[in-house]
């Protein structure tokens, strides 16, 4: 099964748009499968999946890493990773 996991910081503009806007638009219409973790939270996360820079997306499939994206992504990249 595939999921994205992201990463954000409500401090952060790129998570505000990335994160919070354009994958909770796509999660909540049923396109992605997405966990959201705010890094200032969820230290132990961060720390186990390496994350330096926000917003970090993640890719996984069957619980395996695939693709890893920082920084602003428009929608269209989004689900072109999550669909390879």
């Amino acid at each position: 099964m595939k999921k994205i996991i992201a990463f954000y910081a409500f401090w952060d503009t790129p998570s505000q748009t990335t994160v919070l806007k354009t994958l909770k638009t796509l999660k909540n219409n049923g396109v992605i499968n997405c966990e959201f973790y705010d890094v200032d939270k969820e230290i132990e996360l961060v720390k186990k999946y390496k994350v330096i820079n926000v917003p970090t997306v993640i890719f996984t499939k069957d619980g395996n890493e695939y693709e890893r994206l920082t920084g602003l992504l428009p929608s269209g990249i989004i689900l072109d990773v999550y669909n390879q």
